[in-house]
């Protein structure tokens, strides 16, 4: 719980203490509306990671292989500048 959450539920605690009989219902709502979005902002939290998850994963399955053609491609073509100026390599 983030100390954001834990203000916002102290403070409805102490409303709920405070509030006429005919009010608390609309603390209970307010409650609940807190509760739900302590839910979706740990749904959220556990989505973005596996985003990041699959992304990493197409990274090393896919990307990653047409990254380092390109790269050996320029590797390739460096070596043979450098061997055609004379310049010693490795």
């Amino acid at each position: 719980m983030t100390s954001a959450e834990a203000t916002a539920r102290q403070a409805l605690l102490d409303l709920q203490r405070l509030v006429s009989a005919g009010s608390r219902a609309d603390v209970a709502t307010a409650t609940a509306a807190l509760d739900r979005l302590a839910s979706l902002n740990t749904e959220i939290k556990t989505l973005s990671r596996r985003n990041t998850n699959v992304r990493a994963l197409a990274l090393s399955l896919g990307q990653k292989r047409v990254l380092a053609a390109a790269c050996d491609t320029a590797l390739r073509a460096l070596q043979e500048a450098v061997s055609k100026r004379g310049l010693p390599t490795r």
